[in-house]
């Protein structure tokens, strides 16, 4: 990554698992990060982001559906 990132990971049932940050890297080859087994879906935010979106240790995600709406597409 160019940027400096946090990534959470939620399990099929919307469980956290677990998250880390990253740091930008210009190496080759850049590290690598091990993912949570079961993992199916990954929220990146700038890093220390996460806790601003109430995403951690207990929390839930739920996706509905909803179409995503940016602020380039309002």
């Amino acid at each position: 990554t160019v940027l400096s990132l946090s990534i959470a990971f939620y399990g099929p049932d919307g469980a956290y698992l677990d998250a880390f940050d990253m740091a930008p890297c210009t190496a080759d080859p850049c590290p690598t990060y091990p993912t949570p087994d079961g993992f199916v879906i990954a929220i990146e935010s700038y890093q220390g982001a996460l806790a601003d979106l109430a995403i951690g240790p207990g929390s839930t995600l739920a996706l509905g559906d909803l179409p995503c709406v940016t602020s380039s597409s309002r």
